[in-house]
């Protein structure tokens, strides 16, 4: 078994500063058109090839931090580099429940897609938010 390491260093740090600043001022509205996974300014990879996708996602009247991360091939990411990869997107690291995952963190798999999904509940959206990516 081979390792997929996750280095984050000043670069990925500034890269995620950039992406969370463009995530808050561009919200996702559960059925625009264009999903944050395929808007570049939305999305964070790895030379290692980690891959994640950050979006504050308004859906059911609620504001979420939503994130994904992903690796090539058929595997699913090493949770502790999901959990590494959460807390540089700002999402709350403690406590840790009994899934090994911070408490507040909403967790899929998703084995189709290949990723795991978190989500965070931050507030109620306002609809006065740019929809435009």
């Amino acid at each position: 078994m081979s390792l997929r390491p996750l280095i984050i260093g000043p670069e990925e740090r500034a890269a995620a500063v950039r992406i969370i600043a463009y995530a808050e001022k561009h919200p996702y509205y559960v059925g625009d058109a264009m999903v944050p996974g395929n808007i570049p300014q939305h999305v964070l990879i790895w030379t290692s090839g980690y891959r994640a996708v950050f979006s504050m996602t308004a859906s059911g009247g609620v504001l979420w931090k939503h994130l994904s991360v992903s690796v090539p091939g058929e595997h699913l990411p090493n949770p502790e580099a999901v959990k590494a990869i959460g807390v540089l997107f700002g999402f709350t690291p403690e406590p840790i429940g009994r899934s090994g995952f911070p408490t507040k963190w909403g967790i899929e798999l998703s084995k189709h897609e290949n990723c795991v999904v978190v989500g965070e509940k931050t507030a109620i959206p306002s609809r006065s938010g740019s929809k435009k990516n």
